[in-house]
């Protein structure tokens, strides 16, 4: 799936409240470097659901917020979609949380396969 979006000409990031060094090493390790850009927690930097580094992988990438989608498993990365005025929140079943809390929190669309998030973006970031 990640590797169809990155066709499609999707720019990938990811965010995560783990420290930035090992969120970089284990990014890199599994993934190479499909994504465009990687950030961990950074001192003096809030964490999520704080929109601070989504924003900032934003502005990097050249990206509005209302074209991006914000991908993740938890209620606290729903609320950061919210928080940076992503375009899209997608909640996924395969993480750390149940349907319920993904829905509470206002995610737009709720997958629980990959596949389906392709289905849903791509190629509006070319």
């Amino acid at each position: 799936m990640l590797r169809d979006l990155k066709n499609k000409g999707v720019r990938l990031a990811v965010l995560s409240n783990k420290p930035d060094s090992a969120a970089v090493a284990v990014v890199s390790h599994f993934f190479g470097d499909l994504f465009d850009m990687v950030r961990g927690g950074i001192d003096g930097v809030p964490l999520k659901p704080d929109a601070t580094s989504a924003l900032y992988i934003l502005e990097k990438m050249n990206v509005a917020p209302d074209e991006a989608a914000f991908i993740g498993d938890t209620a606290v990365d729903i609320e950061t979609a919210g928080n940076m005025g992503a375009g899209l929140s997608v909640g996924v079943l395969w993480g750390f949380r149940e349907k319920e809390e993904l829905s509470e929190a206002g995610a737009d669309l709720i997958c629980s396969r990959a596949e389906e998030i392709a289905s849903h973006i791509g190629g509006r970031n070319e």
